[in-house]
């Protein structure tokens, strides 16, 4: 299972490109704040672009929030949690992730694999 591990210092962060007839699944997501210079408030985003097929003569580029993760400054945390049953995070698209404020701090690892 691949993982890439960025900091935050931008925002929105490329993490996976959209793969060709397949979709990203998020294993897990570890965000370590422990030099972050405040909270980190993230959101992990789908970007993609529909298929002119779909009705859409010129389609135009879509962004959905998959998820919402909060990291207090100073601490270091995993998604899923431990013992907690979650759904699968798929993505269709490119793999973001945004940070509230950017901090070069904040860092992010996220492991996946395709489907």
């Amino acid at each position: 299972m691949p993982s890439k591990m960025l900091t935050m210092g931008v925002s929105p962060t490329t993490f996976v490109l959209e793969r060709v007839n397949a979709k990203i699944v998020v294993d897990a997501i570890t965000v370590d704040n422990t030099l972050g210079a405040q909270d980190a408030i993230l959101t992990v985003q789908d970007s993609f672009t529909p298929s002119a097929s779909a009705g859409v003569l010129l389609p135009v580029p879509v962004v959905v929030n998959r998820l919402g993760i909060n990291e207090a400054m100073g601490g270091c945390d995993i998604w899923p949690p431990v013992g907690i049953p979650t759904k699968d995070l798929e993505i269709i698209g490119n793999l973001l992730i945004t940070i509230a404020t950017p901090d070069g701090g904040c860092r992010v690892t996220v492991a996946y694999h395709d489907e």
